[in-house]
Order: C-alpha cells, then sequence, then structure tokens
C-alpha cells in the first residue's frame, strides 16, 4: 500500500514523500517478526484498558497524598469510603480481569469459536 505523505517546509512549500507499509502477510514472516505480530496483536486491543487503569492509579496516588490533602486542610481519614469504593473499582477491575482480557484477544487472534472464547472467560 503506498502513502503520500505531505510536509509543509519551513517556508511554507509543500513537499512529497512516498513511504510503503509492510502490507506482507503474516504467513510469509518468520521468527521473530512473527511472534512480535502475534503478541501486538493479541495485546494491543487491550492497551487502551490498561493505560486508562494506570492513570487512575496515577489520579489516586495524588488524591490520597497526604502532602497534597495536606494543602486543602484534610487528612487521608476525612476522605468519603464511597469515593474510595468508586476509585478502588476503577482501578482494580481491569487487572482483576486481566486473564479473561488477554485469553478473549489471544484466542480471538488465534481464531477459535465464540463458544471456546465464552467457556474459557467463564473457567478463568
Amino acid at each position: 500500500m503506498q502513502r503520500d505523505i505531505y510536509m509543509l517546509d519551513v517556508n511554507g512549500t509543500t513537499t512529497s514523500n512516498n513511504t510503503q507499509e509492510s502490507s506482507e502477510p503474516l504467513e510469509n514472516k518468520k521468527g521473530f517478526k512473527r511472534f512480535i505480530r502475534i503478541f501486538a496483536d493479541a495485546f494491543v486491543p487491550i492497551m487502551p484498558a490498561m493505560i486508562a487503569t494506570g492513570l487512575f492509579l496515577g489520579i489516586k496516588g495524588a488524591l490520597l497524598n497526604e502532602t497534597l490533602l495536606s494543602i486543602f486542610n484534610l487528612s487521608p481519614e476525612q476522605i468519603s469510603p464511597d469515593f474510595l469504593i468508586f476509585i478502588s473499582v476503577l482501578t482494580e477491575t481491569t487487572f482483576a480481569f486481566l486473564p479473561a482480557l488477554i485469553c478473549w484477544s489471544a484466542f480471538r487472534v488465534f481464531g477459535s469459536s465464540p463458544v471456546h472464547r465464552n467457556n474459557i472467560r467463564i473457567i478463568i
């Protein structure tokens, strides 16, 4: 597949740069490249959930930091238990279901039937 990439120069002129994407099928790839492709196909779909969970963990760490709370004359004991449960659900759910998410993604990559995927997810 050929793509034209147009760049705007400092002088305001437009230049074209032709690039090619590797559209080589997975069957033609060998060794390490094939392993990386399969690994990426299995893990890329679940990366947004893991990234969002990491962001929520960072926010949780900042909000529960005693130094930050002292700026607002608060202490960790004054934070609502409901808020702590809400933050806990946001930060722990993805990692609790991580084996099931990886299993779903791997079965999708390797082409198993939805019935097998659901059975394995229920078992895990």
